[in-house]
């Protein structure tokens, strides 16, 4: 969901967005949404639309190098 948002200029979804392009039911989408809101990757700018900010979009990426390269270490071990 975050690489699909952080693909749009604009850096906005909307719910059904993520449901056509990830190919994922309602429920899915929303507990996942709901779950990038609460650790502040997202946040919900109007009914059933989303956005990442700059600082958002920062600690992403800076959060997905980490973990690509702690799989690195483990696929090494």
């Amino acid at each position: 969901m975050m690489r699909k948002i952080l693909e749009k200029e604009d850096q906005t979804m909307n719910f059904a967005g993520f449901m056509q392009d990830l190919d994922l039911n309602p429920k899915t989408v929303w507990e996942h949404s709901k779950k990038l809101i609460d650790a502040k990757f997202l946040r919900k700018i109007s009914r059933g639309t989303f956005q990442c900010s700059e600082c958002e979009q920062s600690a992403f990426l800076t959060l997905s190098l980490v973990l690509s390269k702690i799989l690195d270490a483990l696929e090494e071990i």
